[in-house]
């Protein structure tokens, strides 16, 4: 089984929902890191879902819901979450351009 490393970035510039990473076909992933940085002066607010094979959000795909994110601070999750083929992490932000999102894990073949 082929094993790649995976890093992705987000800063969204809005306060909609956005992809940070779907998965490809034939694919899964293991997430080692996710880190959340609130790069404002203010307290942001961020979300973090995980929607099954692409499907609409629903109240069961948060992950975290509305985590408080000081300024200038981070908030980590070492979690080892999965995710399968086509299925997509979103995350949102209260605050247009107030966090960064990183991702850092390994894309296994299926």
């Amino acid at each position: 089984m082929a094993q790649t490393p995976l890093t992705a970035q987000l800063a969204p510039a809005s306060t909609a929902e956005a992809d940070l990473y779907t998965v490809p076909s034939a694919k899964w992933i293991v997430i080692s890191a996710l880190t959340i940085t609130n790069i404002t002066t203010t307290v942001c607010k961020a979300r973090i879902i995980k929607r099954i094979a692409g499907a609409a959000t629903s109240n069961k795909a948060h992950y975290y819901y509305d985590i408080s994110i000081d300024p200038g601070t981070s908030f980590q999750v070492c979690a080892g979450l999965t995710l399968a083929t086509t299925d997509v992490l979103t995350v949102k932000s209260d605050t247009a351009n107030g966090l960064a999102f990183n991702l850092d894990g390994v894309i296994n073949d299926v």
